[in-house]
C-alpha cells in the first residue's frame, strides 16, 4: 500500500530551499571576472563558443554588451578582476576571437606543451573512470578545454 492514512509522521514534512547564486543584471553592469551563465539571446546567435564563460578582459565585457541587454551572472563562479577600463590585460584571446600578440613563439610552444600534457593525462584518467563506471570530472574537463582555447 502506497499511502497509509493510519500512520502518523514522526517529523513534519519540510521543504529545503537553497538560495540561488544566479542573478540577472544589465549587460552594461558587467565587469571582468564575472561568470556569464545565460544570455538574453540564444547561444547559437552569439559570438561565444561556450554556454557559460568567465569575462577575462574589458574586450570580453564589450563583446557581451554589443549583443545583449541583460545577462544572468553566476556569482558563485565570479571573482571580480580589478582592471582599469583602458587596459587590455595579459589575455592573448578575448571571447570575441580577436588575437592579441603578447607572447613569443617559444613561450606559446612551452604553454601548448604543458596544456597538451595536462589534457592527455585528464583524458587517460577519464577513460579509466569510464571503464570503472565512475563519474567523469566535467569541471576539470571544462578547465582543460578553456586552457586549450585560451
Amino acid at each position: 500500500m502506497l499511502f497509509n492514512k493510519d500512520k502518523k509522521r514522526k517529523k513534519p514534512a519540510t521543504i529545503k530551499v537553497t538560495e540561488s547564486n544566479l542573478q540577472k543584471i544589465p549587460a552594461r553592469d558587467l565587469q571582468p571576472g564575472m561568470y556569464v551563465a545565460e544570455l538574453d539571446i540564444p547561444w547559437e546567435e552569439s559570438p561565444f563558443m561556450f554556454q557559460g564563460f568567465k569575462l577575462k578582459t574589458w574586450e570580453d565585457v564589450d563583446a557581451v554588451i554589443e549583443c545583449c541587454r541583460q545577462v544572468t551572472v553566476d556569482f558563485r563562479q565570479t571573482k571580480i578582476i580589478k582592471l582599469p577600463r583602458n587596459e587590455i590585460g595579459d589575455q592573448r584571446y578575448s571571447s570575441t576571437g580577436k588575437i592579441q600578440r603578447t607572447a613569443s613563439t617559444q613561450q606559446e610552444i612551452t604553454r601548448a606543451n604543458k596544456t597538451y600534457k595536462h589534457a592527455s593525462g585528464l583524458v587517460n584518467n577519464m577513460m579509466d573512470d569510464i571503464r570503472l563506471g565512475k563519474a567523469i570530472d566535467t569541471k576539470a574537463a571544462k578547465e582543460v578545454v578553456s586552457d586549450a582555447v585560451d
